[in-house]
């Protein structure tokens, strides 16, 4: 009989802190302005391992070039069976940007959404 792992994602809570600046000159130091923690429980029998895939949907997504939904934000962990681990995913200006018709890249304003696993949060972002 072979044993399975039953990996649950749930998203616990959201904060915005801050407002998002332009950091075109250093994109490495751009502040978080969005952490959302994610738990992801393990109720199967095996230890095992999961991605979490975070993708952003932004306002108007599909028109005028935007895309329909973006990857911004991945992460590989380990959660043991029967236990609970909590990861926080830190978002950046820079995760909700898009480039304008002369290929630059800024930030949309709007309600963002998103999408961890099939759970979604939405953000209001204003400069």
């Amino acid at each position: 009989m072979t044993e399975h792992k039953d990996l649950r994602m749930m998203l616990s809570k959201s904060r915005l802190s801050g407002q998002i600046e332009q950091t075109r000159n250093h994109p490495h130091k751009a502040p978080t302005v969005l952490s959302v923690d994610v738990d992801v429980a393990n109720t199967g029998l095996l230890d095992g391992d999961e991605v979490l895939l975070a993708y952003a949907v932004p306002p108007n997504a599909g028109l005028y070039g935007a895309p329909l939904r973006s990857l911004v934000q991945y992460e590989r962990i380990h959660v043991e069976h029967g236990r609970v681990r909590r990861v926080t995913l830190h978002f950046t200006a820079h995760n909700f940007a898009l480039a304008n018709a002369a290929g630059v890249m800024e930030i949309s304003v709007g309600i963002w959404t998103l999408e961890i696993g099939k759970t979604a949060v939405s953000a209001a972002i204003t400069n």
